[in-house]
Order: C-alpha cells, then sequence, then structure tokens
C-alpha cells in the first residue's frame, strides 16, 4: 500500500529556498503519517510499518537539521518535540493505531503552517529583489542605438 511519491529531482532541491526544504519536508511526514492510518484502516501491516519508517526518516530529518548554535532554545525544544514524536510513532506500529497519527498531524501542522507563512514571506521578497535588479540593470541604455 505505501506508495513512494514522485521524488524531488535533485536540481529542484538544489533551487529550492531552505524554508521551502523544511514545508516540503512537513508535507511528507504527513503523508506518510497519513498512509499509516489508511494501511492500519485496510490491515496492511507491511505498508503501516513503511510508512511508519518514512515519517521517521522526515521527523529525523527535521532533527538533524535544527542549528543549536544560531537557534538557542527555539532549537532545542523543537529537538525535544521532534523527539516525543519519534516515540510516539513507535507507538503506531506496536498498537496499530492510526489516533496517534492524527494526533501527530495536529501536533506538528502548526509548525508546518508557520515554516509555509515563511517561506511565502521570502517568496514575495526574492520575487520583489528580482524586480528592483530588472529594474535598475534591465533597462536599455540610454546610449542604445534603438
Amino acid at each position: 500500500m505505501f506508495e513512494s511519491r514522485p521524488h524531488i529531482t535533485k536540481r529542484e532541491i538544489l533551487q529550492m529556498r531552505p524554508s521551502h526544504m523544511v514545508v516540503v519536508v512537513y508535507d511528507e511526514l504527513f503523508a506518510a503519517l497519513r498512509e499509516a492510518k489508511v494501511a492500519i484502516e485496510q490491515g496492511d501491516i507491511e505498508s503501516r510499518c513503511h510508512a511508519v519508517n518514512y515519517a521517521s526518516e522526515m521527523l529525523a530529518l527535521l532533527c538533524l537539521c535544527l542549528d543549536h548554535d544560531k537557534g538557542g532554545e527555539i532549537a532545542e525544544r523543537l529537538s525535544k518535540l521532534y523527539a516525543f514524536a519519534l516515540v510516539r510513532l513507535q507507538h503506531i506500529n506496536f498498537y496499530n493505531d492510526g489516533e496517534t497519527a492524527d494526533e501527530l498531524i495536529a501536533l506538528l501542522e502548526p509548525l508546518r503552517k508557520s515554516w509555509f507563512e515563511l517561506d511565502e514571506r521570502l517568496e514575495t521578497l526574492s520575487d520583489q529583489a528580482r524586480s528592483v535588479v530588472r529594474r535598475r540593470f534591465c533597462q536599455p541604455s540610454p546610449l542604445s542605438l534603438s
């Protein structure tokens, strides 16, 4: 049942803002949790295990990306939250518990929303900066012969 989603190409990753990458990881995490829940409803233990393992990888990735030097207390708190979520993921497997998947999505959704909003703001700033650069440097030169 667990199906891998279309993979993001290396080129796409290299072109992403870091904030967008975080949003993508959250999206992958939530998709895996939803797939685990569907697998539980269908009695598909293997798919549930694959989905939970993938969700664990996404949580580990979020945890590994924390910058404890610059992030200070926020990074420390997020680290503890992600560790808690990793333990709860195992509850899904051990007890075949789809409600825990819903609880984790509800717990982490506000973080994803915050990253999404930040990413949108950064995209707007990038668009504005590109517009300024175009206006400033891409205008026809007054000396050009047209």
